[in-house]
């Protein structure tokens, strides 16, 4: 009895003992307080950005994994990991199953960190309007969470179509919350989507211009593919000191508004014409700093700073960006950085390209920073405006001389006898073409109150209608009266009419022509600019010809 009852009190000891170890010896990770809060959001291009927010870790110095879905892992763009602190920490993909891709951190000596993993959703959505994301709500963390919090955000234009009936649905948004999961616990599910634009980015450059007083304007160019739903706008992210923002296409100035909150000023662009699946799009948006912001600007000091960051205002991923610089004239450049750039008529350009496998831009890392000293006397902005005003000056004063001159000349000189010719004649001829250039200017101010979407396609054309009807029908008035008009002797003023409205008819098509090559990318922005320009002076120059030519027939 006595041996029985000491087997008993040896074996309440040793349970005892055991239970007691087993209590003081630490676990490996202390998991009953950890919080994972995951936030997905699908942005307008396209990409999916999971956030990951852990808390409650014990820092322990011990790696842990997570799982991703294959086909998300698949079309990863890029991912990293840091501390509350801003220390990045190691993060390494470890292993594929057949659905799963095993991603594991290391070096976790912090009880708090991010993960970040941005994802090519277009890919994954393809070109379908109504499409299903395939959404990781629990992560597969190895340890025990105490409460995951999940949240899904699509674009404002988008609508939740089927989703799994535990979740809770507001505007543009669906969240879980769920306690005391188990480790490796993981759970994926297929939400669908329908009317959400994407627009994919298919080139960038960024064109920064620092005025002589400081200010900067800055010029981002896009040209984007719509791979989604049909859509009448585009919503780009500028911070909040921007100022006088509007964007404009190859036909000018868009429809646009502002919206400011926080540290961001939201630019929401009106496009010439709603995009739909498969339409591609070029414009360019247009911002300015003051001066003091960018650049370390006074009136006395001679040496001056640009310290900018050379981020999109769209969130997208890119390999490689061009960006263009131009400086005040007569600036000195003391350093930079980037170094690598090129010069070319005073334009500093620079190719930035990604390195060790890491994109150039992304929406989770800092973007590059462009830093520059430069040499300007600012004194010399402010004496130019007199300069220039006594050169005005001094050629009105040699252009007056001349003019008296020849007028002294004209006087003494016996005047040419010209044929007699009927008033009422000559002055229907130049009524007929100054009602041709007037009508001229209004089929101009048409064509640009309608590609700035301020009329109707209808009203355009039944207004240009009537004005091209009216300029056929003043033509033939002007063919019937140019043989009176030669026998008036007004032959070479009348010659240099007919070369005139030549050119203007070249540069119509010329124009049409350009345009057309423009959209459909196979001429470049800068060559479109350029040829834009000499097409303009073209037009200007011949009207002014035309003009001079009908005042010597009414003065003649």
């Amino acid at each position: 009895m006595t041996l029985v009852f000491n087997m008993i009190k040896i074996r309440f000891y040793v349970l005892l003992i055991a239970t007691f170890i087993l209590i003081s010896v630490p676990s490996t990770h202390s998991t009953s307080s950890v919080t994972y809060n995951r936030e997905a959001t699908l942005y307008s291009t396209g990409l999916i950005l999971i956030e990951d927010r852990i808390s409650g870790l014990n820092g322990s110095d011990r790696p842990f994994t997570l799982r991703l879905p294959r086909g998300l892992a698949e079309n990863l763009l890029d991912y990293r990991a840091e501390t509350a602190d801003g220390l990045n920490l190691n993060v390494s993909i470890v292993g594929f199953t057949e659905n799963e891709t095993v991603v594991e951190v290391i070096d976790v000596t912090s009880s708090s960190l991010t993960l970040f993993f941005l994802v090519n959703g277009s890919a994954l959505i393809g070109l379908a309007d109504t499409f299903t994301i395939y959404v990781p709500v629990y992560p597969g963390l190895s340890m025990d969470i105490a409460r995951l919090n999940f949240t899904l955000k699509i674009p404002r234009d988008a609508m939740f179509k089927d989703y799994p009936s535990d979740f809770n649905i507001s505007a543009g948004k669906l969240w879980l919350i769920r306690e005391n999961l188990e480790p490796d616990a993981s759970r994926v599910e297929p939400i669908s989507i329908t009317g959400s634009p994407l627009i994919e980015v298919e080139e960038f450059s960024k064109t920064i211009t620092v005025s002589e007083h400081g200010d900067v304007v800055v010029e981002e160019f896009y040209m984007i593919l719509n791979v989604g739903s049909s859509t009448s706008q585009i919503v780009f992210s500028l911070p909040a000191d921007a100022f006088e923002v509007y964007a404009k296409d190859e036909f000018g100035r868009l429809q646009s508004s502002t919206n400011t909150e926080g540290g961001t000023l939201t630019l929401t662009v009106k496009p010439r014409y709603e995009l739909r699946k498969g339409d591609r799009y070029s414009l360019t948006i247009t911002y300015k700093f003051p001066a003091g912001l960018m650049v370390e600007h006074s009136l006395f000091k001679y040496s001056h700073g640009l310290s900018m960051e050379l981020g999109s205002a769209l969130p997208i991923v890119a390999e490689s960006i061009q960006v263009n610089l131009k400086l005040p004239s007569y600036s000195t450049i003391v350093d930079v950085k980037p170094e690598n750039y090129t010069e070319n008529n005073g334009v500093l350009s620079w190719i930035l390209k990604s390195s060790d496998h890491t994109p150039v831009l992304s929406p989770i890392r800092q973007p590059p920073i462009l830093m520059l000293n430069y040499n300007y006397n600012v004194l010399w902005s402010s004496f130019k405006p007199v300069l220039w005003t006594l050169c005005g000056l001094t050629t009105v004063a040699v252009i007056y001389y001349v003019y008296r001159a020849r007028v002294a000349k004209t006087v003494e000189a016996m005047p040419k006898v010209k044929a007699p010719v009927a008033t009422k004649e000559i002055s229907e001829f130049i009524s007929a073409y100054e009602e041709k250039l007037n009508l001229r200017r209004e089929m101009r101010e048409l064509e640009s109150n309608y590609l700035t979407g301020n009329i109707s396609r209808a009203e355009f054309s039944a207004r240009s209608i009537k004005v091209k009807n009216r300029i056929a029908e003043l033509d033939r008035m002007i063919e019937n009266l140019k043989p009176t008009i030669r026998l008036a002797g007004f032959l070479d003023e009348l010659t240099n009419i007919e070369e005139a409205e030549a050119d203007l008819s070249i540069c119509d098509v010329g124009l049409g022509e350009l345009r057309n090559r423009y959209r459909t990318g196979k001429i470049s922005k800068h060559v479109y600019e350029r040829l834009l320009n000499e097409y303009n002076k073209r037009i200007r120059t011949n009207e002014n010809r035309i003009r001079r030519a009908i005042e010597a027939i009414s003065s003649g």
